[in-house]
């Protein structure tokens, strides 16, 4: 099985406009800057192509992410 990358993310939200201003979170624009770079520099991969290629029944593309 190739390497796998694992991004994970708790809070996204309009931290400007938040409700709860005390909790961190990430601001969507940033959100969304981040999801481009992922998209352009990575190949996005689901649970199930991860389960299958721990099973030996698919190979994950390099720079797979997660």
């Amino acid at each position: 099985m190739n390497k796998i990358y694992i991004s994970m993310y708790h809070y996204t939200r309009d931290l400007v406009h938040s409700r709860y201003p005390q909790i961190k979170g990430l601001d969507i624009s940033l959100f969304r800057r981040q999801i481009d770079f992922m998209k352009n520099n990575f190949n996005i991969v689901t649970m199930e192509q991860v389960m299958a290629a721990v099973e030996g029944k698919e190979t994950l593309p390099e720079k797979a992410l997660l």
